[in-house]
């Protein structure tokens, strides 16, 4: 799947969340062993809840399974196991009916009220590959498994499917669907170059993709997907394209599916509205569309640059970069911040650089042309906050509050500093001052950033401005 066709599904599902068939709308859940109590809102017909080992995510997707699937959900070990005590709550709509399954888990026992009629599949493939080979060797010889039981040959579509997501090129590959063991068990026979082999003799990051593929192949359409962990045993460029194909399948089958991973590959490129964060500190769980950088840094994820963001000096690079990594930093890892030396500048590129199709360009024009800026610039465009220039408000802020400042900067000598750079133009200043401290001008903003978004109302202007570049941007690649 080409990396446009990717984007295209990703727009679909954005635009077409609120009238798709079934939807998970809420979830809640109190006193579950090892994750405690909380409860988190759904917006994507397609979710991925991420978050460092151990953080809860297999707890999280194993509740929502016994909620929706209590029966499906008796089988699991993992429930057995971890799920003793406590109750959760699910809030599903199907073409707009709403209806609410809870769940109570007492003493390994799931019982819940789910009516909704639908299919509930999960699908743990770091457990159904043993499964399934344990299953196999347990069955006679090559003509035992396959005999009286229909083959079934991939299509071209569908041997490109698998192609894509094992990134391998098969000749060939049949399916069997052996009924044993009270459900069904999906064999492979491959055919590979001048070699033929079959689920037998599959690493398990093959057997795993295959797996993955036959579980999205066999679903009906309006199912609820749960994947737990899907990139185990995949390499990086399997579990990306692997994300892709989930994408497609639910575009394509009307599916709702929530996935727990925590892999980079699958999550760098989705939109915010897709992704749960699962963050555990000491006072419990919570749950956020943003993750913090140390987290994102930790899950390996570095999304592709989607736009180029044109400021006017180095003061609108630092400013724009710090507000984001705050209140976006999701955002800040999908842009660059280019410095145009002046608003005419960034007028006269947006005129002559054109958008292509993975690339944006918008501008970011300092808060004091606000009003001054002509009309063509303003439609890809949107302004830091302020009505003057950064480095004048940094000066007033630090002349107005020298003890706070101090207090950041750990100095006491920050009036008789000020007292040497009065009367001095702001970029002068801010130089001369940066010198007084023995900080470059680049580490200087930090403190500086501190001080101003501790002010009253400036939280709620670095947020506005974030939303604006992030709507900006999203709108353009519409």
């Amino acid at each position: 799947m080409k990396a446009a066709r990717a984007a295209d599904l990703r727009r679909g599902l954005k635009k077409r969340a609120a009238t798709w068939p079934v939807r998970i709308e809420h979830f809640a859940f109190d006193n579950l062993l090892g994750l405690g109590s909380g409860e988190v809102a759904f917006y994507s017909p397609i979710t991925f809840i991420s978050g460092a080992n151990g953080a809860g995510k297999s707890t999280l997707l194993q509740a929502l399974w016994g909620a929706l699937a209590p029966e499906g959900a008796r089988r699991s070990d993992f429930i057995a196991r971890r799920l003793a005590t406590g109750t959760a709550s699910v809030l599903l709509k199907v073409v707009d009916v709403e209806h609410t399954c809870s769940a109570s888990f007492v003493a390994s026992e799931t019982s819940s009220d789910a009516s909704h009629g639908l299919d509930v599949i999960h699908l743990d493939t770091s457990q159904e590959v043993d499964i399934v080979l344990s299953m196999l060797a347990d069955l006679q010889a090559d003509e035992g498994i396959t005999s009286g039981i229909g083959e079934y040959k991939l299509t071209d579509d569908e041997l490109g499917e698998v192609e894509f997501i094992t990134r391998r090129g098969y000749r060939s590959v049949s399916l069997f669907e052996i009924e044993e063991f009270d459900r069904v068990i999906p064999f492979f026979e491959v055919s590979y170059g001048e070699d033929r082999y079959d689920s037998r003799s599959m690493g398990a990051g093959e057997l795993a993709a295959f797996l993955i593929w036959w579980t999205l192949f066999r679903a009906k359409e309006n199912s609820i997907i749960l994947l737990e962990e899907p990139e185990t045993f995949l390499s990086q460029a399997s579990q990306e394209a692997v994300g892709s194909h989930i994408l497609s399948k639910v575009t394509e089958k009307k599916l709702c599916a929530v996935v727990a991973t925590h892999s980079g590959p699958m999550i760098a490129p989705m939109p915010d509205e897709a992704l749960v964060f699962l963050i555990r500190t000491r006072e419990g769980v919570s749950f956020d569309a943003s993750a913090p950088p140390s987290l994102l840094t930790q899950l390996g994820i570095d999304p592709p640059i989607s736009a180029i963001v044109l400021v006017e000096d180095m003061a609108g690079a630092e400013f724009c970069r710090w507000i984001l990594e705050k209140y976006d930093p999701r955002l800040a890892r999908r842009i660059d911040v280019t410095v145009r030396n002046g608003e005419g500048n960034i007028a006269a590129s947006l005129a002559q650089m054109a958008d292509t199709r993975r690339i944006k360009i918008v501008g970011l024009f300092d808060g004091d042309v606000r009003t001054t800026t002509a009309e063509e610039p303003r439609a890809r465009s949107t302004f830091l906050p302020g009505d003057i220039p950064i480095e004048r408000t940094f000066r007033t802020l630090v002349t107005e509050n020298p003890g706070a400042f101090g207090a950041i900067v750990g100095r006491e000598d920050i009036p008789r500093l000020l007292a040497t750079l009065e009367g001095k133009e702001a970029h002068d200043w801010y130089h001369d001052l940066s010198v007084e401290l023995g900080l470059s001008r680049t580490q200087l903003f930090p403190p500086m950033f501190r001080l101003w978004n501790d002010q009253d109302g400036s939280e709620e202007a670095a947020r506005a401005v974030a939303k604006a570049l992030s709507e900006l941007i999203d709108g353009l690649d519409e």
